[in-house]
């Protein structure tokens, strides 16, 4: 229930916050609308061409910059643009006529920018959260790895300590040949050399020495 009450609150908020940003564009908007109509000189076209140019560069730049807001930029180019194109129009010749007809084409095709522009924000914005918590889960899981890590070398830590030292190979070697030499006389000897470690894979071949019993010599 707290958390459901925290996400209706936030929501509220964003929904506030909304509501006066697209407030601001229109009021931006209506703002080059008023000076559009006001800054019109019906007799100069030089005048006339020039602040059509004004108004359609701060629209391309709204566009730009409101995309992000679904719905903003509409809220800019309408009142920005409709005034001078109604004005334009009522003079009512062929110029003005076709002027005022590219001044709405161009708020068409910019409205279709503006929500391709939307659609683009929104995408690389859902990357960079997806990218954001797969970086966070990576984290994570790394961490758990690590403490795993950690938690098994302290358990192989003791039974590495009572590992009985190896002894060298040459070692065993010259006590395996000075034992087979001692034991040489011996009638039947099996002598086995002890491995080196009780970890070393390295084993010794069995030695099997023996010596026939002499007969003894009968008296002829």
């Amino acid at each position: 229930m707290a958390v459901s009450g925290r996400d209706s609150r936030g929501r509220g908020k964003i929904g506030v916050a909304r509501s006066r940003y697209l407030a601001g564009a229109a009021a931006n908007g209506a703002l080059w609308g008023v000076a559009g109509v006001c800054f019109f000189v019906p007799e100069s076209y030089v005048h006339q061409t020039l602040l059509a140019f004004v108004l359609a560069g701060m629209s391309a730049g709204a566009v730009a910059t409101l995309s992000s807001v679904p719905g903003a930029a509409l809220f800019f180019l309408i009142p920005a643009l409709l005034p001078y194109s109604v004005r334009v129009v009522v003079d009512g010749t062929l110029i003005h006529i076709i002027m005022g007809s590219m001044v709405v084409l161009f708020v068409l095709m910019m409205s279709v920018i503006a929500d391709r522009l939307q659609n683009n924000v929104s995408e690389s914005l859902r990357l960079r959260f997806e990218n954001i918590r797969l970086v966070n889960s990576l984290r994570r899981a790394k961490k758990r790895q690590d403490a795993v890590n950690r938690a098994l070398s302290a358990e192989l830590a003791p039974n590495n300590g009572r590992r009985s030292p190896c002894v060298p190979h040459t070692v065993i070697l010259r006590s395996a040949s000075s034992s087979a030499l001692a034991n040489w006389r011996s009638p039947t000897t099996v002598w086995r050399p002890r491995r080196s470690c009780s970890e070393s894979p390295w084993r010794a071949s069995q030695m099997v020495s023996s010596r026939p019993t002499e007969r003894a010599a009968s008296p002829t």
